[in-house]
């Protein structure tokens, strides 16, 4: 009779962790659409779930983590890749100090994405359209970072990247505003 009884309760034992590893692969295949998807975050945290549920299942553990590694490398910056809008700024300041002023816009840009309304960005982007001759863009973004600070409209007076639209109309209203009528 005692053998019965193990017998039973191994075969009950067994049936859970089957129907475990059922439900366990289940989820596995979710978090396999996740990461199929692009959605890494939500796939890390469903790899980390199933591989901290099921320590006996070695290897779907072992799976799990190298899922969980291969999310964490897709959500980590590109090595190189500035992370901060100061290190987009200063990535924009040196490729536009090469020249290479439609990357340096771009760092700049993603800078601006961070913190739109900082005058030091948009003096550095309007900097880099002004070396491009683009007058209309670097006027727009030199009138936000002067109503940001005013003291910028006398440092684009002083500074050469302007000196391709110096004679432009908005630049020159811009640097040298006529008195308001009262």
């Amino acid at each position: 009779m005692a053998t019965k009884k193990k017998s039973k309760r191994r075969e009950a034992k067994t049936a859970a962790q089957t129907d475990a590893y059922e439900s366990s692969l289940k989820e596995f295949g979710t978090a396999s659409k996740l990461l199929q998807k692009g959605d890494y975050s939500k796939a890390k945290e469903a790899f980390q779930a199933i591989a901290k549920g099921n320590p006996e299942e070695r290897e779907l553990v072992q799976r799990a983590e190298t899922y969980v590694t291969i999310c964490e490398n897709k959500l980590a910056p590109a090595p190189g890749e500035p992370c901060t809008a100061d290190d987009w700024y200063y990535q924009g300041v040196v490729n536009s100090n090469k020249g290479d002023h439609d990357e340096a816009i771009r760092c700049l840009g993603n800078a601006l994405k961070q913190d739109p309304t900082s005058p030091k960005y948009l003096f550095a982007r309007a900097s880099a359209f002004g070396m491009q001759g683009n007058a209309q863009l670097a006027v727009a973004d030199l009138r936000q970072a002067v109503l940001g600070d005013p003291a910028i409209r006398f440092q684009a007076v002083n500074d050469s990247d302007f000196e391709g639209i110096r004679d432009d109309a908005g630049f020159i209203d811009l640097i040298e505003p006529t008195p308001a009528e009262g």
